[in-house]
């Protein structure tokens, strides 16, 4: 059985159609251009997309919206130099999931355990890559014995 190339003018349809074919589609060039698309769901539902290639995931990162970052890097094909760049990011859901992710690079671990925040810590503990030298920097910034609690809680679960 051969492949039968249906050609559609994704700027004539209806934002709920571009919504869906954006979860499913596999061609390469269709995602490229709903990756543009002017509704953020249909960027969000092209980050989602296990066919989506890791270049384009690279542009969706700098999306305004935070739902597409969001969902970038919760892609198993994010690329390790944009899970690095997003633990800087501005919105804290991002960096949440850049911190418990095996695959974020030191230097993205390093980011967040700069920022000295309580929850960022506690995404961080998840993360099995975090060193010892890593550890006692988090720890050396702790402001109160809750947070060391809470940190040595989760670590001890997570082993």
């Amino acid at each position: 059985m051969s492949k039968q190339t249906i050609n559609i003018d994704l700027t004539e349809c209806r934002v709920e159609l571009r919504k869906m074919l954006a979860e499913v589609v596999t061609d390469e060039c269709v995602l490229k251009e709903l990756s543009e698309d002017e509704d953020s769901v249909v960027r969000e539902n092209v980050a989602k997309n296990l066919a989506t290639p890791s270049s384009m995931l690279e542009v969706l990162a700098k999306d305004e919206e935070m739902r597409v970052r969001y969902c970038v890097v919760k892609h198993p094909k994010c690329p390790t130099n944009v899970l690095a760049n997003l633990a800087n990011d501005d919105a804290l859901c991002v960096k949440h999931i850049v911190a418990a992710n095996p695959r974020t690079p030191k230097e993205g671990l390093m980011a967040l355990i700069k920022q000295h925040n309580f929850t960022i810590n506690n995404e961080l503990a998840l993360n099995p890559n975090i060193t010892s030298e890593m550890e006692a920097e988090i720890i050396e910034h702790m402001i109160c014995d809750w947070e060391l609690e809470s940190w040595e809680h989760i670590r001890r679960m997570n082993k």
